[in-house]
């Protein structure tokens, strides 16, 4: 039997067979275009930041903070504010408050008030008490004032009982400083488009700006004109005079839970002079000018000891 035959070496005999092709393989991938990557880049960027700032804020930035509004309807309330600060709301006022609770060392404590309200802020030098309204600010770390913004009126004015409040425009570079028994206003005259008068420190010219807070109407040697202002300021009752030397007459009275209608009639007595309702919620007074000698004496629950003058 004959052995296999070997198998022949290329080129021995034949057609030897065809290279193989070459393979060729890039160095480097293809590249992108760059609009893509750049693109990609930028919101990977984005959502790390954004993640990061929110987780921020949620565990470090606010996570004590207190949001609370408060809001009174045709009665005063009092109400106490997280910080450990008390505020008597007017009727018809809105209080809205943003800060960290009373165990905390830092932070802003603010409030955005509309209507009027009288402040007791608890005293924190690190934590400043803040009071917007839609015209002013009102900046203190621990003191007693009043701050009245009703939406419907002309003006912002604070009052302050104790401590030292910093009063600031928002529409321009105008503060000024208030200590106990001073007062300002901001008017309506400057309003955007206006010249602003500048702030102004005054004494506070009627004490009775906390009435409606205290329950209890102060006269001493008062013009009657200015009677008949606060009654307007305090319980949004308008008297109308129709003499000037009415007006000018001096009252001297104490009332307390006093109503308008009871201290106009005390007033109409002691001066002499009649009073009549306007028909449209208000009153009329009607004189010559000041009794001679006018007074009366009655319980303090109503009223105290009264005195007209010329």
């Amino acid at each position: 039997m004959a052995a296999p035959a070997p198998p022949r070496a290329p080129g021995a005999s034949g057609t030897p067979p065809p290279p193989a092709a070459p393979v060729v393989r890039p160095l480097w991938p293809a590249a992108k275009p760059a609009a893509a990557t750049w693109w990609q880049l930028a919101a990977a960027l984005a959502l790390l930041v954004g993640s990061g700032y929110l987780l921020l804020e949620r565990q470090f930035l606010h996570k004590h903070d207190t949001v609370t509004t408060y809001a009174s309807a045709a009665q005063r309330q009092l109400v106490r504010l997280p910080d450990g600060s008390r505020v008597w709301l007017n009727a018809h006022s809105r209080l809205h408050y943003r800060g960290l609770g009373a165990p905390a060392s830092h932070g802003v404590r603010a409030v955005q008030l509309t209507g009027e309200a009288y402040f007791e802020v608890a005293h924190n030098a690190a934590r400043p008490f803040l009071v917007s309204t839609a015209t002013a600010r009102v900046r203190v770390t621990g003191t007693a004032f009043n701050v009245r913004a009703y939406a419907a009126e002309d003006s912002v004015e604070v009052s302050v009982t104790r401590g030292r409040v910093w009063l600031r425009r928002l529409a321009a570079p105008d503060s000024v400083l208030l200590t106990a028994d001073t007062r300002a206003a901001l008017r309506a005259a400057d309003a955007p488009g206006r010249v602003a008068a500048t702030l102004r420190r005054t004494p506070t010219a009627d004490q009775n700006f906390r009435a409606w807070q205290t329950d209890t109407l102060r006269f001493r040697d008062t013009p009657v004109a200015q009677v008949a202002q606060t009654l307007r300021a305090t319980f949004g009752t308008t008297v109308k005079l129709l003499s000037t030397s009415l007006g000018n007459c001096r009252f001297t009275g104490t009332f307390a839970r006093p109503r308008p209608e009871q201290v106009l009639a005390v007033l109409a007595a002691a001066t002499a002079s009649r009073l009549a309702p306007d028909g449209s919620g208000g009153y009329v007074l009607t004189g010559t000018g000041c009794a001679e000698e006018a007074a009366a004496t009655a319980d303090l629950s109503d009223s105290a000891t009264l005195v007209a003058q010329p």
